[in-house]
């Protein structure tokens, strides 16, 4: 994300096929985020994963990616890898993961680091103020 710019919802919404590493790019077609559970109309006690529309029809759009994104998408398909049509983020099942168990693992990584915790969307804005500034 901090290379890529990409929302949290975009990011759990990739599926590996929506990765072309030759060209060096990352289509980005749905997002991925919770919500109630629901059966029909009616609400249903707990959870589930939403995968669906993006934000804004702007959202979908093609995202080159650099040397150091490519890294960590071969990182994380070597970690766990469950086919092209499975997300690029999995959790142990291979299904898409929870945003709430990705920022647990951000602020894990933030904390064994002694960084400050700052939540998963200031990673885009540093990727903003990095395009801006011309880094």
């Amino acid at each position: 994300m901090l290379n890529t710019g990409l929302r949290t919802a975009e990011a759990l919404g990739l599926i590996n096929s929506d990765i072309d590493l030759e060209k060096k790019v990352m289509h980005i077609q749905r997002g991925a985020k919770e919500a109630q559970k629901r059966d029909g109309t009616e609400r249903k006690s707990g959870r589930e994963i939403v995968v669906g529309k993006l934000k804004t029809a702007s959202s979908k759009r093609i995202v080159p990616l650099n040397e150091t994104a490519i890294q960590a998408i071969i990182e994380l398909r070597s970690e766990r890898y469950f086919g092209e049509d499975a997300p690029l983020i999995p959790d142990a099942d291979g299904n898409f993961t929870r945003p709430l168990n990705l920022r647990k693992r951000f602020y894990s990584i933030l904390d064994a680091a002694g960084i400050e915790k700052k939540g998963l969307h200031s990673l885009r804005h540093t990727f903003a103020t990095k395009l801006v500034t011309g880094v």
